[in-house]
């Protein structure tokens, strides 16, 4: 691995000094009397949101019970549909979903950007009900340990280094296993850069499909930083008139002869960062914890 990691205390001083972008800036702001008169206008639709939300939620439950592997893969994408208008994503623009097909004939993996938390739903209603690499401690939160098991999503302790990637490896040798979905930033973060990958999606040097995922807005940032809680930030989602968001693949990209994941990771990461027109910051969600 080449991966070069800077001290986290001199990139947090860095960050406060302003010399450099603070990609955990969400620059949330409440508008005003604007954002007063918006909630209070969309509190019935709030409150209707809230109630559709609770619906899909036990709608995804219940098919996750009844539904066998691979009918999960096929149809899941309509309840996670379900949970992304209850946040007033109507509608959302997939380009170039056509590449799927080549990277599952190439047995690669999929990395994307992580913005929000709405990433992975977004994902599964829009381009496939993948097997989302997942922190751990979010794949054992009660009615999702079955939608996990059945997407076969992979439980990745992000605390401990060794094993991890061996969990990648065997997926990808199991016949008939899903796609395996990651994000290398390991955190979600303002969309204001691409911070530093981490290397195990790159480890088994498998080729890997980019996917680009953009928030475009205007008054609220559905990216997640967390300078503050879950619960707001689902109010607000909820408390606007229409969200917007969109998903470009990008073409299959596999290593070099030679390359190792590190160097494989850093060529993705930069790929991505231009066709997303963002910088790169050599940080993680190691500083993450220093600055919120």
């Amino acid at each position: 691995s080449v991966e070069n990691k800077p001290d986290v205390a001199t990139s947090v001083e860095a960050i406060m000094q302003k010399s450099i972008l603070n990609p955990y800036d969400d620059d949330l702001k409440y508008d005003g009397l604007y954002h007063c008169t918006k909630m209070i206008f969309l509190f019935p639709v709030i409150v209707l949101r809230i109630l559709w939300f609770l619906f899909t939620i036990a709608f995804a439950y219940l098919f996750s019970l009844m539904a066998s592997e691979a009918q999960m893969r096929r149809y899941f994408t309509f309840p996670a549909k379900l949970m992304m208008y209850s946040f007033g994503f109507y509608r959302v623009k997939v380009k170039n979903r056509h590449l799927l097909t080549e990277i599952m004939k190439q047995r690669g993996l999929v990395v994307f950007n992580h913005v929000s938390m709405f990433d992975g739903i977004l994902l599964c209603g829009y381009v496939h009900p993948f097997a989302i690499a997942l922190n751990s401690v979010h794949g054992s939160m009660g009615f999702f340990t079955h939608i996990s098991r059945k997407l076969q999503y992979i439980l990745i302790d992000y605390k401990r280094g060794g094993g991890q990637t061996a969990k990648l490896i065997d997926h990808l040798a199991r016949p008939g296993s899903n796609v395996i979905a990651i994000a290398p930033e390991g955190t979600t973060h303002a969309g204001r850069a691409v911070l530093r990958f981490r290397t195990g999606a790159f480890a088994p040097l498998r080729p890997v499909l980019p996917i680009l995922i953009r928030y475009p807005h205007r008054h609220f940032n559905p990216a997640w930083a967390f300078n503050y809680g879950l619960g707001v930030s689902l109010m607000r989602s909820m408390g606007q008139f229409v969200s917007h968001a969109s998903l470009e693949l990008l073409p299959p990209m596999a290593p070099e002869p030679g390359e190792y994941a590190g160097q494989f990771a850093e060529r993705v990461r930069q790929r991505m960062a231009a066709e997303l027109g963002l910088p790169t910051l050599n940080m993680g969600i190691e500083e993450g914890r220093e600055l919120v």
